[in-house]
């Protein structure tokens, strides 16, 4: 398996497009401003992080998480990147699974 900042690189330099696409959603990021509106949502939210994520630090995760309005969950795969969702996709499932159990349990009706 590829490791994940060697996957990024890759795709960030498929092609010029594809590098011209990433510095534009970069700068559209760095233009973008909502930290002091977090606390107005009030939706539960999981929020997944990896420490060693190099693309989106972890403490960016640990800030959004104590700023959101509603109920939060913050998880910190100590293992993790920013391709959990690839290096981990069974216990990403399953704490999303425990998550919405929590936040929203299906009501079977008998």
């Amino acid at each position: 398996m590829v490791p994940a900042g060697v996957r990024y690189v890759q795709d960030m330099l498929h092609s010029d497009a594809h590098f011209t696409n990433y510095c534009s959603y970069a700068m559209a990021l760095g233009r973008h401003r909502i930290y002091d509106r977090l606390p107005e949502i009030k939706a539960p939210a999981l929020i997944v992080t990896g420490t060693p994520d190099f693309v989106t630090p972890a403490r960016c995760s640990y800030d959004l998480a104590a700023r959101l309005g509603g109920c939060t969950e913050l998880f910190d795969d100590v293992g993790g990147s920013h391709y959990y969702i690839f290096e981990e996709p069974h216990k990403l499932a399953a704490k999303v699974a425990s998550f919405l159990d929590r936040v929203a349990p299906v009501q079977l009706s008998p």
